[in-house]
C-alpha cells in the first residue's frame, strides 16, 4: 500500500475513533432525559450509537483530508529526499577536526534551529537537542552523531524527530530543522555525503 494512503488511513483512525466516542457519550448524557423514556431504550441506544458513528466518520475523513493534504503539501517537494516520513535525516561530511565540527553543530543547532542543546556524549560524539512547542509538532528532537573519517574530516549525521512518538504529522518542521543544520554546514565548508 503507497505510503500516503496508509498516512491517510492512520490519521482517519486517529481522529474517527475519539470523535465517535465523544459525540455517543455527550449525545447519551444530554438526551436520554429527553427521548430516552420516550422512544425506548434500545432505539435510543440505536440512534445515539449511530449519530456517533456518523459524525466520527465524516469528522475522521474531513480532517484526515484536510490535515494529510496540508502535510502532503508542505513535504513534497523533490529537493527533500526523506519523503513524508515525520523522522527525517540526512549525511554530510565536514572537513574539521570532530572537536571543531562538535562545537560548530552546537552552534548551528542553538543559532540557526532555535533548539536547546540537552545532552552531549560519546564516542560516537552524539549531540541532542531540543525544540520548544510550535504550531506544527510539539516539540522536535534534533541528534547529530559526528565520525572521524579521517584526521580532518568528520562524518555528521543529522536526525530529527518529533519528541511525542505518537506524531503522525509535522508539516515538514523536521525536514525544516534538517535542513537548517545542514545548509549552515554546508555553507562552512561541508559536502553532501554520497548516502545522504
Amino acid at each position: 500500500m503507497d505510503h500516503r494512503v496508509r498516512l491517510y488511513l492512520r490519521v482517519f483512525a486517529w481522529t474517527t475513533i475519539p470523535f465517535t466516542l465523544f459525540i455517543t457519550v455527550v449525545f447519551f448524557v444530554l438526551l436520554i432525559p429527553v427521548a430516552g423514556s420516550a422512544i425506548g431504550l434500545p432505539t435510543y441506544l440505536g440512534i445515539i450509537v449511530g449519530t456517533g458513528v456518523g459524525a466520527g466518520v465524516l469528522f475522521g475523513a474531513l480532517m484526515s483530508a484536510l490535515l494529510v493534504t496540508l502535510h502532503l503539501v508542505a513535504v513534497n517537494d523533490s529537493r527533500h529526499p526523506g519523503g513524508i516520513d515525520v523522522i527525517q535525516s540526512k549525511t554530510i561530511v565536514l572537513s574539521a577536526p570532530i572537536s571543531e565540527a562538535a562545537d560548530l553543530c552546537c552552534a548551528t543547532l542553538e543559532q540557526q534551529v532555535g533548539a536547546r542543546v540537552v545532552k552531549t556524549g560519546g564516542p560516537p560524539a552524539v549531540l541532542i537537542a531540543r525544540t520548544g512547542l510550535s504550531w506544527r509538532t510539539f516539540g522536535d528532537e534534533i541528534r547529530v552523531v559526528l565520525a572521524e573519517e579521517d584526521l580532518d574530516q568528520t562524518r555528521i549525521e543529522i536526525t530529527s524527530r518529533p519528541r511525542s512518538r505518537t506524531t503522525l504529522l509535522d508539516f515538514g518542521a523536521n525536514q525544516r530543522n534538517v535542513d537548517l543544520v545542514a545548509i549552515h554546514l554546508l555553507a562552512h565548508g561541508a559536502r553532501r555525503h554520497k548516502d545522504g
